[in-house]
């Protein structure tokens, strides 16, 4: 036994050599090849360190590119949001301006249609010789003041009047005497109607009326004596052509308490009537016709 490992062992010595020279050099070379790795391991961990290093100077540039960016969007759009407001700001205040020149415009026109129709409205109402109420406006404003005494149950006065002679007159001194005539006159009358209700109207040609509210009879025949004193006094031409013509008023009164039962036909019927039997008794004179029981039953005063 102890032969045969002998022979074994010298046979094989190369072997076992090799053998422990590998197990006895392995250490070594493990050595060897760590100590030989380990520049190029740290030239790796350099060059990682350098490529982090290289991301991370990349990455903070492109965040600096970014916030730059961002910057300079949130500076433009700024700048375009100070042009939209001042644009909007600009055409608000000429929209402004042009709305406020039409509104302007507008309200002249309108105020000149409201003076224009109100004129126009006074010139229908008015007669264009003696300037005073016409036809037109005694009839509406007759019904307006026949509502107002059926409402509060007072009484309405009407005088009528026309002018004695007046076309002996108007051939005598001429169309245009005559017209100064009616002029005169209606000024009178116009002076005579004082109060607010009061209406002094061109009845028609020579004749006049004068609408007194809230005015019963004596009222009334005050009124008229007033009249007739102040047309005495006018300056009238009273001699032409070798005659003599002078200027005086027949003059009627009708006083009513207005009702249901009865319409202003009546108070305007009545007037006429006393301005009539005025006429009939010689001119110049005043009478008054009032009912006291119904329509048939009249008062006259002469």
């Amino acid at each position: 036994m102890n032969q045969r490992l002998t022979v074994f062992l010298s046979s094989n010595v190369l072997i076992l050599t090799l053998l422990t020279g590998i197990v006895t050099g392995f250490p070594r070379f493990g050595a060897w090849v760590k100590i030989g790795m380990q520049p190029a391991i740290a030239q790796v961990s350099a060059r990682q360190e350098a490529n982090f290093q290289s991301i991370g100077s990349t990455q903070q540039a492109v965040w600096k590119v970014n916030d730059s960016n961002a910057r300079l969007n949130y500076q433009e759009a700024e700048r375009l949001l100070n042009q939209l407001t001042t644009l909007i700001f600009i055409v608000g205040s000429f929209l402004g301006l042009i709305i406020s020149l039409l509104l302007d415009r507008a309200i002249r026109d309108n105020h000149r249609i409201r003076v224009a129709t109100q004129e126009l409205e006074r010139l229908a109402n008015l007669d264009g010789l003696t300037q005073i109420a016409n036809r037109r406006c005694f009839e509406a404003h007759l019904q307006q003041e026949w509502a107002r005494a059926v409402r509060e149950k007072n009484s309405l006065t009407l005088i009528l009047c026309d002018v004695d002679h007046f076309r002996l007159y108007n051939e005598t001194y001429g169309h245009q005497a005559g017209d100064d005539c009616l002029r005169q006159l209606a000024l009178v009358l116009d002076r005579t109607a004082k109060r607010p209700g009061d209406l002094a109207a061109r009845y028609g040609g020579e004749e006049f009326a004068i609408i007194l509210p809230n005015t019963n009879t004596s009222g009334g025949i005050v009124v008229a004596y007033s009249i007739q004193e102040s047309v005495a006094h006018l300056q009238l031409p009273q001699t032409g052509a070798g005659r003599k013509v002078e200027i005086s008023l027949s003059i009627g009164v009708a006083t009513v308490v207005p009702s249901q039962e009865i319409s202003p036909a009546t108070l305007t019927e009545l007037s006429d009537r006393a301005l009539y039997t005025a006429k009939e008794r010689g001119r110049n004179q005043i009478v008054c016709l009032e009912p006291n029981l119904g329509l048939g039953d009249r008062s006259e005063l002469g």
